[in-house]
C-alpha cells in the first residue's frame, strides 16, 4: 500500500511525462515557440498555484486558473492526480471545482490540503522534467513586454 504522497508523486510524474511528450510532438512539428510558451505557462502554474490557493482559497484559485483555455491542461492534470475520474459527462477539472465549492468546511479543508500536497509534486517535477524554474516566470514576462513594445 502506498502513502498519499507516493500516490501523488506517481500520478504527477505520469502527468508530467505525458505533458512533456506533447511538447516534444510540437517540437517535431517545428512549433518550438508554441512548445516553449506552453512549457513556461504550465511550469508557472506549477510554481504559483499553491500560493494562489493560500492567498485566495481553493475555489477562487481554480476558477482563476480555469478562466484561460491554455491553463485547462494543468487544472485537468491536478484533478487527475487528486483522483478525479475521466467521465463522459464531466471533465476532471470541473469535478474538482464542483467538489471544492459544494463541500462542507471539513471536506473543503481536506481537499485544499490534498491539493497543496499534490502541487508540491508538480513544482518538483516542473523543475526536474520540464526544466522550469520559478525565475523563468519573470524572464517570460520580460520577454512578452519587450515583444509588445513597438
Amino acid at each position: 500500500m502506498q502513502t498519499r504522497e507516493q500516490q501523488f508523486a506517481a500520478r504527477t510524474y505520469e502527468r508530467m511525462l505525458a505533458f512533456e511528450q506533447s511538447l516534444q510532438a510540437l517540437d517535431n512539428e517545428n512549433k518550438k515557440h508554441e512548445s516553449l510558451k506552453a512549457r513556461r505557462r504550465y511550469g508557472s502554474l506549477c510554481h504559483k498555484m499553491a500560493v494562489m490557493i493560500r492567498s485566495t482559497g481553493l475555489v477562487q484559485a481554480l476558477a482563476f486558473a480555469m478562466r484561460k483555455q491554455e491553463n485547462l491542461t494543468f487544472v485537468h492534470d491536478v484533478a487527475i492526480v487528486l483522483g478525479m475520474k475521466q467521465d463522459a459527462s464531466e471533465k476532471p477539472s470541473m469535478q474538482l471545482l464542483k467538489q471544492a465549492y459544494t463541500s462542507d468546511l471539513v471536506a473543503y479543508m481536506d481537499l485544499t490540503a490534498d491539493t497543496l500536497a499534490a502541487l508540491l509534486w508538480f513544482k518538483r517535477f516542473a523543475q526536474a522534467i520540464l526544466k522550469v524554474e520559478n525565475t523563468d516566470d519573470a524572464d517570460a514576462a520580460a520577454e512578452e513586454n519587450r515583444n509588445a513594445t513597438p
